[in-house]
């Protein structure tokens, strides 16, 4: 499975790209997986003759798997390493999906196979912080970590790629940093130490009020498209693109920003507060401009949301580094952690969200004033 790192144009292709590249093709692949059904259940919904309510529980059964493979995800990373629990995960969640267009009319199977791909899916982030945490030196972890959020999959087990053996991927003046920082035996993971450290409880928060917001949004933005601003259903899909093709060019400037204030001298703590700030801070404002009644057209509305969503890409260069910059040793257990605090939202929220829109008929309410509330106590 995967590309032939033998073959002349990869085979002197320093492994900390075939890292970068592997793990960011994996994810490019994931989220595709994770918000097709976004798109998909306006048709459905209309076919199937759902309320909001019902597609609101389609959607966010996808986070049941996902909350309930967090943490195990974690100690498979820790005990068998990131690249083997990243491939079953790949093959976990694409079998997964290719059940969804089979099971589309049969509500039961319909919702077992979403929690199927989240169960997939839910290992991953565990595992690629594993792999970061493994082999990136703490300079080079925001832009390996934002490159990789950003993209993801794998042809991992091909000829001569990275295995858990190898020597750190980016380079390093010691070279016995890896020895020293990600020790070989793996001992009892330290749960009270987690669980009283006020830092790891600002990890959890902080992910369960980002989460709130990127899950709702990624869920129901192409409704809100579609219904609110009266685009057809290709115009909420190529829209719906925006923000993460936005975020491509936010990440890259986010990562070069933090880096370099790492490298100055900045506390990386000061860093990654900044970053954060910037992340939960732009997409609240944002939404406040597109729930107020303004006047805006369409094209605007989307502009906005897209440039609010994109701007809270910081947070790969924020929350998402502080597990390997606290703990090396133990990051794919701390992101499992704060992954499955941050997973509840995709369950209630995602819901909940459905329920309001029936309940009150307003978007603003629905999907934009909870998300706001959770980004301003976020920070």
């Amino acid at each position: 499975m995967g590309f032939d790192w033998s073959w002349p144009p990869f085979k002197n292709l320093p492994q900390r790209y075939k890292l970068i590249g592997t793990t960011s093709l994996a994810f490019v692949i994931c989220n595709m997986d994770k918000v097709n059904l976004s798109i998909a259940i306006i048709p459905m919904s209309h076919q199937f003759g759902w309320n909001s309510s019902v597609a609101g529980l389609v959607q966010s059964s996808f986070f049941w798997g996902y909350a309930l493979s967090q943490l195990p995800g974690g100690w498979l990373a820790k005990v068998f390493g990131g690249r083997i629990v990243l491939q079953v995960g790949v093959l976990v969640w694409s079998f997964a999906t290719a059940l969804v267009p089979l099971l589309a009319g049969f509500m039961p199977g319909l919702v077992f196979s979403r929690i199927l791909v989240g169960i997939g899916e839910g290992v991953s982030p565990s595992a690629a912080t594993d792999l970061i945490a493994r082999h990136v030196n703490t300079g080079g972890r925001t832009l390996t970590g934002c490159i990789v959020c950003l993209w993801w999959f794998g042809c991992w087990k091909r000829n001569g790629f990275v295995t858990e053996e190898e020597p750190s991927l980016v380079a390093s003046p010691d070279p016995c940093w890896m020895a020293s920082h990600v020790v070989e035996d793996f001992g009892t993971v330290p749960w009270n130490a987690f669980f009283r450290s006020k830092a790891v409880w600002a990890m959890i928060y902080a992910h369960f009020c980002g989460s709130w917001g990127h899950y709702t949004c990624l869920s129901w933005l192409p409704t809100y498209f579609s219904d609110e601003l009266n685009l057809n259903l290709a115009e909420a899909a190529w829209v719906s693109v925006l923000p993460p093709l936005a975020s491509v060019f936010v990440t890259s400037i986010a990562a070069q920003f933090a880096d370099s204030l790492i490298a100055n001298g900045v506390e990386t703590t000061v860093v990654r507060k900044v970053c954060q700030t910037i992340a939960f801070l732009s997409p609240a404002a944002c939404m406040i401009l597109s729930s107020l009644d303004l006047g805006l057209p369409p094209w605007e509305v989307v502009a906005i949301l897209s440039g609010g969503l994109a701007l809270s890409s910081f947070a790969l260069s924020g929350l998402y580094c502080t597990h390997q910059d606290i703990s090396p040793e133990y990051a794919s257990i701390l992101l499992g952690i704060t992954n499955t605090v941050g997973a509840i939202p995709g369950i209630v929220g995602v819901a909940l969200t459905g329920f309001l829109l029936d309940s009150t008929h307003s978007w603003g309410m629905s999907l934009f004033a909870p998300s706001i509330f959770f980004y301003l106590t976020g920070t």
